[in-house]
């Protein structure tokens, strides 16, 4: 996928959101990615991911500006198109609750369109 969205929640001390992002190209890419609420975007970073490279982070950790402390949301992820090859990349969002010792998979859904800038 170049461009994918899935949900994002985060309370202190109990349910955090991570992601998992590979590179499934042969070139090194940085995605732009979106933390989101209510359909604004609340803070944008960059992930670097070095060819056929993965990557996984928290919600809090990759987004700091934003004060995550009781949060649900959306995080959008898109890859870079340059010239007539289109970056690709695959993603896994995980919800995890260590208090409980739980942990819940995201659906992390493709998107169709490109968030204008």
């Amino acid at each position: 996928m170049r461009d994918a969205l899935f949900p994002a929640r985060r309370k202190q001390g109990g349910v955090r959101t991570a992601a998992a992002l590979r590179n499934l190209g042969g070139e090194a890419m940085k995605l732009t990615c979106h933390l989101m609420s209510g359909g604004a975007v609340l803070e944008e970073t960059t992930i670097s991911l070095e060819p056929n490279g993965q990557t996984s982070w928290f919600l809090e950790n990759e987004f700091p500006e934003t004060d995550t402390t009781d949060f649900v949301g959306t995080v959008r992820c898109t890859a870079p198109v340059e010239g007539a090859e289109e970056k690709r990349f695959t993603g896994l969002a995980v919800e995890v609750d260590a208090a409980n010792r739980i942990f819940t998979t995201l659906p992390v859904v493709p998107v169709e369109e490109r968030m204008s800038r």
